[in-house]
Parts: structure tokens; sequence; C-alpha cells
């Protein structure tokens, strides 16, 4: 995942600050196109990441749903 980030910083996507994390610029910093291919990168890699650690697809599309579900529920 580190790896994911470094290329992400280095894309100019986020910005990296030390004891805060990992941020993305803000929509007007970065160019839709590298917005819309980053997400499905670092998603790509952790099914990856998943899928080597045994983690079946099923289990993966249901760890995604959740994850989206939990979300909608802080953004309402």
């Amino acid at each position: 995942m580190h790896r994911a980030y470094r290329e992400l910083e280095h894309l100019g996507l986020v910005e990296g600050r030390l004891g805060l994390g990992t941020s993305w610029l803000s929509r007007g910093e970065c160019p839709r196109e590298y917005r819309a291919q980053s997400w499905r990168d670092t998603l790509r890699e952790g099914v990856a990441q998943a899928r080597s650690s045994g983690v079946g697809d099923d289990d993966i599309v249901l760890g995604l749903q959740s994850l989206l579900s939990s979300d909608a529920e802080v953004r309402s």
C-alpha cells in the first residue's frame, strides 16, 4: 500500500504531511483523469493483496459494500 501512496504522490495527486498522513489534493489541483485512474489503481492493488492473502472474491465484494455503507452513514 505504501508503494501506491508513493506513486500517487509522484503523480502529484496526494500530499504526505508528517504526523498527519496522506491527503488528496483539491480537485482544482490535480487533473480529473489522474484522480479517476489513481483510485482504480489503488483498488486494484487492494484486491490483489486480498486475493494473495486468501480472501475470496465474494468476501472482497462484501467488504467493499460494507465500507461503502458505513461511509454513506458517516456522510449523512
